[in-house]
């Protein structure tokens, strides 16, 4: 079992009373995420977004991420996963690079039948 996924978003945001704030911003989004037996799981998936600020600066967002989870009981899941992510930007000191890595363990109690 997997699902392939690909999503575009498009923003204007035009205030009322403030100009200084209005921006533009498109985001593509890809990934694919698969299931294997035993629990395991996996994602990956990219994202690219670029926003332009009406007082004329710029910002473009590149990240990158991978997945792995194995369900270990029906209410517990271990989570690792590693992103990369780069920032440009026109303002000051806020264009970076950072890469990440997380270990979760993750409990979701399951919903009892009788709905409470």
């Amino acid at each position: 079992n997997g699902r392939v996924f690909v999503t575009a978003n498009l923003l204007d945001i035009d205030f009322r009373n403030s100009n200084d704030r209005d921006r533009k911003a498109i985001t593509l989004v890809a990934g694919a995420t698969r299931e294997f037996a035993g629990g395991w799981d996996v994602v990956v998936n990219a994202s690219i977004n670029s926003s332009e600020f009406a007082d004329g600066r710029d910002d473009d967002n590149l990240q990158i991420r991978f997945g792995v989870s194995k369900r270990l009981t029906r209410t517990l899941s271990l989570n690792a996963s590693v992103a990369h992510v780069e920032r440009d930007s026109t303002a000051g000191n806020f264009s970076y690079d950072e890469d990440t890595a997380r270990l979760t363990l993750l409990w979701q109690p399951q919903r009892t039948r009788g709905g409470t």
